[in-house]
């Protein structure tokens, strides 16, 4: 608290860390200036986290990763959408 200078303030409210995971996740294919990114996971693969799922090659642009586990259920042109692993 004392490093990022929160005791100035009167109010020393809990810190609660959560634990949040949404059911489902939609990760986008273009994310950046350059060249969308081609998927490197197919339908019903299961993925874990950190996981890249999608791929650009050569070309510029940034290579994906998923940031939670799941199974993918669908892929289109814009994105890829992973049921979250909640276990």
């Amino acid at each position: 608290m004392q490093k990022l200078h929160l005791n100035q303030f009167p109010n020393r409210g809990p810190l609660v860390d959560h634990d949040w995971k949404p059911a489902q996740l939609k990760v986008m294919l273009r994310q950046h200036i350059g060249a969308p990114a081609e998927p490197v996971v197919a339908v019903y693969d299961k993925v874990v986290k950190k996981e890249k799922i999608a791929s650009v090659g050569r070309n510029l642009g940034a290579e994906i990763h998923t940031p939670l586990a799941g199974k993918v259920t669908s892929i289109t042109s814009e994105y890829i959408l992973i049921e979250v692993d909640h276990g």
